[in-house]
């Protein structure tokens, strides 16, 4: 499960003194600010009055005269976090801008949470209200609403026009996709399917007898593909005597009518209707769709994200004929990941065309699916020719959902902390860490970089893996 950030802006302007004075009103209301709480038990220890101004400077700098200081501080209920932050600096990427003033709501808990943090924003607003002064007050709007999502990466890769033929669109999970999907997730189901689409018909014995050791697993594949859809159920007449194929007929029933029962084998001079019939299978439009280039293997990657919390609108996929670029694009939560899914081994021939797409996405993590293993050599030349942090290599598909998970609840961390990084710049705490422990996430938190990422440098390249590399023709995906 992901950790559930919704923030809320309104384009309202506070002094850090009117900050201030609304926390008490919050605290009146069972609000409890955790600064400014702390500050109150440091002033009692001391023994002197919570009046004293403790900080001079309880703010960031403004950047520039027409920018106001930030400020902050943080509401611990129950399991999740509340924050109310003022600040315009436009360095801070993940903060409000524009002298907005933003609440939010951190939580593993989705349910209700749009309205949980509204009810929040309405008790900061009321606060604020009553803190600053009338003819103030009467200039405030409280316009809440949640700030944008950034899809400026994947809107241009949704471009048309250009040099570029690729074509990326967004996915679509219909319940017969994902179903078809799900089946060929199963190496048998895949290989069977392969061997129907190859032999163009397959007859259930023929298939079921290549696999006696199997048997139980194979009819259960067959049952699998049959009722996602990706194969269709024929029946092929035979001679009787010689067991001559004769014709394939969707419904068996057909024989019963004088056009077709009546007609004559040509191997032995029966009647079609006196004929064996046999069962078999051919794959069906479905199944050409979800095998060709491994298009299963995107919708089930997708599909998993999905599951995650990532929104679809967040997602894209190529659907491109030449597979020169990335399988699947997402930009979710401020973060840009691709894909790239191999059905099969991903090997060391692979890695050129890899380093070269990141190279022309820049994405912040890039992630390499395959239905197999990474080769050795692969992996070398991955470490390798990584700029910054090495692609995420995921290995076969029964771990792949748990790494899922684990990134993306590492991105909405990372995006939770960004949200709190001015109230840690204020106190100088670590907020990262304690949202970290209080979410029971004991892994390093990975903190999103304000900079955008910086192209390779090719320089830094490693001599040994280019000149291994760099005769090597772009590979096709198959």
């Amino acid at each position: 499960m992901m950790l559930e950030t919704r923030p809320l802006t309104a384009n309202v302007t506070l002094k850090m003194h009117e900050f201030r004075k609304a926390l008490p009103v919050l605290r009146e209301q069972g609000w409890i600010p955790a600064v400014l709480q702390a500050e109150h038990e440091f002033l009692r220890l001391a023994g002197v009055g919570e009046t004293l101004a403790l900080r001079t400077h309880n703010a960031l700098q403004a950047a520039s005269p027409q920018d106001h200081p930030a400020f902050g501080d943080l509401f611990f209920r129950g399991a999740d976090i509340y924050y109310c932050v003022s600040a315009s600096s436009p360095m801070r990427a993940s903060g409000p801008r524009g002298g907005a003033l933003e609440v939010g709501l951190i939580s593993k808990n989705p349910a209700d949470a749009d309205k949980r943090v509204r009810t929040f924003a309405a008790a900061v607003e009321m606060a604020v209200m009553t803190a600053v002064e009338a003819p103030r007050a009467q200039e405030m709007t409280f316009d809440w609403a949640p700030p944008k999502p950034d899809r400026s990466r994947i809107a241009d890769l949704e471009a048309p026009g250009g040099k570029s033929e690729l074509r990326f669109v967004a996915p679509k999970m219909g319940r017969e996709l994902v179903r078809g999907a799900a089946a060929l997730a199963e190496p048998l189901a895949r290989e069977i399917l392969d061997e129907i689409s190859l032999a163009g018909f397959s007859r259930m014995r023929d298939v079921l007898a290549a696999r006696q050791s199997k048997l139980d697993a194979a009819q259960e594949a067959l049952d699998k593909l049959r009722r996602a859809g990706l194969i269709t159920l024929e029946h092929l007449l035979e001679c009787k005597k010689y067991g001559t194929p004769l014709t394939r007929l969707s419904d068996p029933d057909k024989l019963q009518t004088p056009e077709v029962g009546a007609l004559v084998c040509p191997s032995c001079g029966g009647h079609f209707l006196d004929e064996s019939l046999c069962e078999g299978f051919s794959v069906s439009d479905a199944g050409k769709r979800l095998a060709r280039k491994a298009h299963w293997l995107r919708t089930l990657i997708m599909y998993k994200l999905a599951e995650l919390g990532v929104p679809l609108e967040s997602m894209l996929q190529n659907v491109s004929e030449s597979g020169e670029d990335v399988d699947i694009a997402v930009e979710f939560l401020g973060r840009f990941w691709t894909f790239e899914v191999k059905q099969g081994d991903f090997t060391a021939g692979d890695v050129v065309g890899f380093n070269n797409r990141c190279a022309r996405h820049r994405p912040q993590k890039a992630f390499v699916v395959s239905t197999a293993k990474v080769t050795p050599d692969a992996k070398r030349l991955l470490g390798e020719a990584a700029t910054g942090d090495p692609p995420v290599c995921l290995e076969g598909l029964t771990k792949a959902g748990e790494a899922l998970r684990a990134e993306v609840y590492a991105a909405s961390l990372g995006y939770a902390c960004g949200r709190l990084q001015v109230i840690e710049d204020i106190t100088g705490y670590d907020v990262a860490r304690v949202a970290a422990a209080r979410f029971e996430e004991e892994a390093p938190v990975r903190r999103h970089s304000i900079e955008p990422p910086q192209p390779p440098d090719p320089e830094k390249q490693s001599a040994s893996s280019t000149a291994k590399l760099r005769d090597r023709p772009i590979p096709q995906k198959q």
